[in-house]
């Protein structure tokens, strides 16, 4: 899993009674992207809230079931608290019934996940708390590329950062997303740079040269880009490009650039 640099400086507080499980979420977190000195561990909900009086945290993952003070009442104290109460609340446990999700949630928890998870829905939640959702559920966007596996790909990132699977139109070259765009409306173009027919940079151009189309936001996807490449493409006329390999997360980063 890539790192993305928007959770470098972000500081949890991590509160588990178990050091094994404690240790598990700390390195899910530096997976993502947090650094290691950046995630605090807490044994239980009291010293949590020493931890939470000394230092300023941007998320709370916090276990539920815990000696001296469980995640329950941590979380109520977190949010009666005016220092406190709007620093995002993560709840773990290996509770699965619909009632005690209930009962986080009117606690005020921002987001439930039971253990254990994959890292992937852990990344999305986490990614949505610290870096906001943005509701792309109306927005149309079409896809570029000569590679069914990377259209795969950006069809699946796309979906999980909040685009409708409907609205993911794919194609497979240049002269096809023409084709495509002279017929359908579309909100976002995300086009590879190398392809056969009509080369992503030539793509750009063409649209560029077009009145009703210029104003669409185009994506480039590249394996590499050096200072050279990255002029003529912003000089052909893209408004981002995000490089061969890349995750959701990164793929949001560079559609907010974008919208």
């Amino acid at each position: 899993m890539a790192k993305t640099n928007e959770f470098k400086n972000k500081k949890v507080l991590l509160v588990d009674d178990s050091s094994t499980a404690r240790q598990i979420i700390k390195r899910e977190l530096i997976q993502i992207g947090f650094e290691d000195q950046n995630v605090r561990d807490a044994a239980d909900g009291e010293q949590a809230l020493k931890f939470l009086a000394k230092t300023e945290f941007h998320m709370i993952v916090s276990d539920w079931y815990m000696p001296k003070m469980d995640g329950i009442e941590l979380l109520k104290q977190v949010k009666a608290d005016k220092r406190f109460k709007n620093i995002p609340f993560l709840m773990l446990t290996t509770e699965a019934e619909k009632k005690k999700i209930s009962q986080a949630y009117e606690s005020s928890a921002d987001q439930y996940i039971g253990k254990p998870f994959k890292s992937d829905p852990f990344r999305q939640i986490v990614n949505k708390l610290l870096l906001g959702s943005h509701s792309y559920d109306d927005k149309k966007v079409l896809v570029i590329d000569d590679s069914a596996v990377l259209r795969m790909i950006l069809a699946k990132n796309l979906v999980e950062v909040g685009f409708q699977k409907s609205n993911i139109i794919e194609s497979k070259d240049g002269e096809d997303g023409l084709d495509k765009l002279s017929v359908d409306k579309f909100d976002l173009v995300i086009t590879d740079w190398y392809m056969p027919k009509i080369d992503g940079l030539e793509f750009v151009k063409m649209i560029k040269e077009k009145n009703h189309l210029k104003n669409i936001p185009l994506l480039m996807v590249t394996s590499e880009m050096d200072s050279k490449k990255e002029l003529e493409a912003f000089r052909a006329g893209i408004s981002a490009y995000i490089i061969k390999p890349f995750t959701a997360t990164d793929l949001q980063s560079k559609i907010k650039e974008v919208f």
